[in-house]
């Protein structure tokens, strides 16, 4: 009798074993494998999420400081530049005026660093937004492909214009590098400071936004 008892425990031990090491490796590898396909299928979701949140981004920035124009009756200076690391960003200032002289307010009241990995593009496959302000660069305005860091402004009575204040329509494009289904666009109408988001339809033409 206890040699049977003693068999029937070992028996039932030996059922109820753990994993052994390689099994778990096997598993764990398994896991990672599953894992690397998931983060590579979720890739195109992701660059289309970071496409549009700098489009809202630039959008939102320009409609501030379109607001602050009004609002305060001042003139805001924008510009579209790239940080020391070539990160895309915009910048407003503000001008004041001292005995009739208006003069730029060196500290920015508002600086938006567009979402990593977009940055100002324009890819060749795009045609010119719906509302044809010109695709001669990435920061085009009345068919003239500007610069980065020029400044442009938004009136006291809300319109968007050069320098000299003459209003002007623009575009600004934006893209992830050898992305174009990436392709956004933000269209601004001088004489009103309407501003307009558009998405790249398959490099085949905009869908606003």
């Amino acid at each position: 009798m206890k040699t049977t008892s003693k068999s029937s425990s070992l028996r039932s031990r030996s059922g109820q074993r753990g994993f052994s090491l390689i099994e778990m490796m096997i598993v764990v590898a398994i896991i990672f494998v599953i894992a690397g396909m998931s983060i590579i299928a979720l890739q195109p979701s992701l660059q289309q999420f970071r496409a549009n949140a700098a489009m809202g981004q630039v959008k939102e920035a320009l409609r501030q400081g379109h607001e602050y124009a009004i609002s305060q009756r001042r003139t805001v200076a924008v510009t579209f530049t790239n940080d020391l690391y070539g990160n895309s960003e915009i910048v407003l200032n503000d001008y004041t005026v001292s005995n009739g002289v208006e003069a730029l307010n060196n500290t920015p009241f508002l600086t938006v660093p567009i979402e990593p990995s977009v940055t100002f593009r324009l890819f060749n496959a795009m045609p010119d937004t719906p509302d044809h302000f010109g695709n001669q660069g990435p920061l085009a305005f009345n068919g003239t492909a500007y610069a980065a860091g020029t400044i442009l402004k938004f009136q006291s009575d809300g319109t968007f214009t050069n320098v000299v204040g003459t209003p002007i329509n623009g575009s600004v494009f934006m893209g992830i590098q050898n992305m174009p289904a990436s392709a956004r666009a933000v269209t601004i109408l001088g004489s009103t400071g309407r501003i307009k988001g558009w998405s790249g339809a398959n490099g085949q033409g905009w869908l606003q936004q």
